[in-house]
């Protein structure tokens, strides 16, 4: 492990997981620089903001969209092959399928950073399809909305579809180099060294979830959501085989005494029960997204960041709808800087000083 490392991950009696310092730290020390596992913009912002770096349109709504599904615009050709990199189009009908999806814009955002989570697991665990050819990928998937000046974008033929995910082009998610999957029961200490090392499923899991203990009125607010979310999932082919082999696993009973459909039902309700999970996991720390106006502009979700319980900086950054108690006396703030989140120190932080 690196001594360069500024925090430690570790679990703190009634708290949960919590970060602290491993050595005296000064004012204005960067602790975590870190990019989100996942994120998603409100649908009232999606023309004004790239889906790939954030960057926000003063002037307007970007020239370049995905026209299968309409929910993602990007700001430059960069970011347009970043799009194609990312294998967006696994996930491109269900996008399309939730624009018509009856909720709250809330309800909408989390239901989005979950499709996006599940997706990177996906691609952690190498289930990644090859990529489409490069004519099909540009003809159904990717169009202008206004024909650009040529300084925009370059010509189709200008294009070079990735061969594999280990590619000169950036893609939203960093493929995992290691541990995946991990329990959920870890308790010992974990030392960062690098803003990779949060960026995995592993640190999503993590993340405390709340839905054992949700009120009867959440749980009944979320039942008809909780199908959609199902079908939505299978139908993206996201859930991995461990995933369905666990949830016949746990009606095995079920089916013994009510029979093939019983079994069936129970399955779909245990899957359910885990979308949830993930649920309560995003909206317990998410982040919101704002602009330099002070607008929120969607969530985000970064793991390890969400063990500093921080103020915001500048209206850039803050968190909402976390059940942490944060702290009346931070000693750490969050700035942001598009899709970079970083921690910063705000005084004097002692060793062993838990960062909140």
């Amino acid at each position: 492990m690196s001594e360069d490392s500024a925090y430690r991950v570790c679990e703190a009696d009634g708290k949960g997981r919590i970060c602290t310092a491993k050595r005296p730290l000064p004012p204005e020390t960067d602790v975590l620089t870190t990019q989100p596992y996942a994120f998603a913009l409100f649908d009232s912002f999606r023309k004004r903001v790239c889906a790939a770096c954030l960057l926000y349109n003063e002037d307007g709504v970007w020239n370049l969209r995905c026209v299968p599904c309409d929910q993602l615009y990007l700001c430059s050709a960069k970011c347009q092959t970043r799009l194609i990199a990312s294998a967006h189009h696994l996930v491109c009908p269900a996008l399309k399928r939730l624009a018509s999806f009856k909720g709250n814009s809330h309800e909408k955002s989390v239901i989005k950073i979950l499709l996006m989570t599940m997706f990177r697991r996906f691609a952690e665990a190498g289930g990644l399809l090859p990529p489409l050819p490069l004519s099909s990928v540009l003809r159904d998937s990717l169009a202008e909305t206004n024909k650009p000046t040529s300084t925009q974008v370059p010509e189709q033929s200008d294009f070079e579809y990735p061969e594999s995910p280990q590619t000169d082009v950036t893609p939203f998610w960093v493929p995992s180099r290691s541990h995946f999957p991990q329990s959920n029961s870890e308790s010992q200490s974990v030392d960062k060294n690098s803003p990779d090392d949060e960026l995995t499923w592993s640190s999503m899991i993590l993340l405390e979830s709340h839905y054992s203990d949700w009120p009867v009125s959440d749980v009944r607010d979320w039942r008809k959501t909780k199908a959609f979310l199902v079908k939505l999932l299978l139908d993206c082919e996201l859930f991995l085989e461990s995933d369905i082999e666990s949830a016949k696993l746990m009606t095995l009973a079920t089916s013994a005494s009510g029979g093939a459909m019983v079994s069936e039902i129970a399955k779909m309700e245990k899957l359910g029960d885990f979308c949830l999970d993930l649920v309560s996991r995003i909206e317990s720390n998410a982040f919101g997204l704002w602009n330099a106006k002070g607008i929120c502009m969607g969530r985000a979700v970064f793991p390890i960041a969400s063990f500093f319980n921080v103020m915001s900086s500048n209206s850039f950054f803050k968190i909402i709808l976390t059940v942490k108690k944060h702290s009346c006396d931070p000693n750490c703030e969050s700035v942001q800087s598009k899709t970079k989140l970083t921690i910063r120190t705000t005084r004097e932080v002692n060793q062993g000083q838990f960062t909140i």
